[in-house]
C-alpha cells in the first residue's frame, strides 16, 4: 500500500497522468532527504539563516517535485509555522492549486498542468538548465496567486535535487491588469467616439439626429470610464468603490447594443438583441456592468466571420438577472482552459483582457458569477449573472 499524503482533505498518491510523472517518493524517502539537505547544506552554514531571513519563498524539491525543505517565509505565507502538510507535498498542492486537487496524482499529472509555467521551470532544472518563469495558480477558493518563479538544480551527494526560490507578485499584476483593463475600455470607447464621428461627414442630414445621440452616449460613457479609473486610484486594497443604483435589464442591453453597432470590430457584423428578453429591475453599477456588457459584446464580435450576428439577451433565472452574449464560433479546448486567465489571448501579446475584465469586475466587485458555453454546433456563448431585485 503506497504513503499518502494528505492535505486540504485530499489525499495524494502514485496513479495516473495526463502530463509529469505520477510517481511519488516515500515518508521515508522524503525524510532521508531532508536529513542531506540540513547536514550537507544547512547545518553549521549560513545557508539557512539567509534562507530563513529573506523574503522570498524557498523550498528544495526532489526528483519528484516533492518538498524535503522550505524556508520560514514559506511556512509564514502558507500558515503553517510547524511545517505540518508542507513537507512532502509538491508546489502546487502546498498553494492549494484548484487543478492538482482535481487528481488524487496530485501537481503536475492533470491535462491543465501543461499549460503552468511551474513544471516548465522545475523540469528544465531537472534536466539540469536553471529557468525562471511566471505562472498564475487558480486557487480552490476561486482567487488565484501570480508567482515568480526561479528553479536552480544542485547534487548532495548521489542526489538530484532542484532549488526553488519564489515570490509572490499578486499585487503587482493585479494592479497593472487593472490599469490595462482601464486603457482597454477606456480605448474600446474612444473607438466608438472616433467612428461615429467619421460617419457625421457622410450621413444625410435626417440621419444627423440619431448619429448625434450615439456620440452623446458613448461621450458619456468615456467621461464615465475616467470616473471610475479615479476612484480605483484612490481605492486601497484593489477595491473599486461600487455606486449601486436600480437598473433595467433591457436599458442595459440595448444601450450596449447601440454603443458597439458603432465600432470598427462590428463592420460587416450584425449585433441582434434576443426578442425573449426580459426586462428585470436589479441593484448595480451601471459604469462597471456597462464595461462588462460592452467586452462580452466586443470578444464575441471580434470573434466573429464577416456576415455574422452576435446576440445579447438577458432573462430572470432563480433570483438572478443573467446576460448573454452568444456567436457561431467554436473555441478549441486548450484556449477554453485559459480563457479567463489574466493577458491570455489568441490575437497575441497585450491583448486578452476582455475576458478576464469581465470575470475580475463581475465575481470580485458586481457579486456575480461568469461562465462560458462552447460547442462546434452550437457556437459560443457567455454568461454573466448577477443577484436580482427583490
Amino acid at each position: 500500500m503506497p504513503i499518502l499524503f494528505s492535505r486540504l482533505g485530499m489525499a495524494f498518491k502514485a496513479g495516473s497522468t495526463e502530463y509529469l510523472s505520477a510517481e511519488r517518493s516515500t515518508e521515508e524517502e522524503i525524510k532521508n532527504r531532508g536529513r542531506l539537505v540540513a547536514e550537507k547544506l544547512l547545518r553549521d552554514s549560513p545557508v539557512r539563516n539567509i534562507l530563513d531571513s529573506v523574503f522570498d519563498l524557498a523550498m528544495i524539491l526532489d526528483l519528484n517535485r516533492q518538498a524535503v525543505f522550505v524556508n520560514r517565509a514559506m511556512l509564514k505565507f502558507l500558515n503553517s509555522e510547524g511545517g505540518e502538510g508542507i513537507i512532502g507535498f509538491r508546489p502546487g498542492e502546498m498553494f492549494g492549486c484548484t487543478y492538482a486537487y482535481s487528481s488524487e496524482s496530485g501537481c503536475g499529472t492533470t491535462r491543465f498542468c501543461h499549460l503552468c509555467k511551474a513544471p516548465k521551470a522545475i523540469v528544465a532544472a531537472q534536466s539540469g538548465r536553471p529557468d525562471m518563469e511566471e505562472c498564475q495558480i487558480l486557487l480552490k477558493d476561486g482567487n488565484a496567486l501570480d508567482l515568480s518563479i526561479v528553479a536552480t538544480p544542485i547534487r548532495l551527494d548521489n542526489e538530484e535535487l532542484t532549488f526553488v526560490a519564489i515570490r509572490d507578485i499578486s499585487d503587482q499584476k493585479r494592479r497593472e491588469a487593472l490599469e490595462r483593463v482601464f486603457f482597454h475600455d477606456v480605448l474600446n470607447v474612444a473607438g466608438v467616439v472616433y467612428s461615429l464621428s467619421d460617419m457625421m461627414r457622410s450621413v444625410p442630414p435626417e440621419k444627423m439626429p440619431d448619429v448625434g445621440a450615439k456620440i452623446f452616449t458613448a461621450s458619456k460613457r468615456l467621461v464615465e470610464e475616467i470616473q471610475a479609473q479615479r476612484n480605483l486610484s484612490v481605492a486601497e486594497n484593489n477595491e473599486l468603490v461600487v455606486d449601486l443604483e436600480t437598473l433595467g435589464s433591457l436599458d442595459m442591453i440595448r444601450q450596449a447594443a447601440q454603443i458597439y453597432e458603432g465600432h470598427d470590430v462590428a463592420r460587416g457584423k450584425g449585433v441582434a438583441i434576443d426578442p425573449a428578453s426580459e426586462a428585470i429591475g436589479f441593484e448595480s453599477d451601471r459604469v462597471i456592468l456597462s464595461r462588462v456588457l460592452g467586452n462580452m459584446l466586443k470578444n464575441a464580435l471580434e470573434a466573429s466571420k464577416a456576415g455574422d450576428t452576435v446576440t445579447i439577451g438577458c432573462r430572470h433565472e432563480n433570483d438572478s438577472v443573467v446576460f448573454w452574449v452568444g456567436n457561431s464560433s467554436f473555441m478549441p479546448e486548450d484556449v477554453q482552459q485559459q480563457v479567463f486567465k489574466r493577458s491570455f489571448s489568441t490575437k497575441g501579446k497585450g491583448r486578452g483582457l476582455g475576458t478576464y475584465s469581465i470575470k475580475l469586475l463581475s465575481e470580485r466587485y458586481l457579486k456575480g458569477k461568469v461562465s462560458f458555453e462552447s460547442d462546434p454546433q452550437k457556437g459560443t456563448t457567455f454568461f454573466a449573472e448577477y443577484p436580482a431585485k427583490k
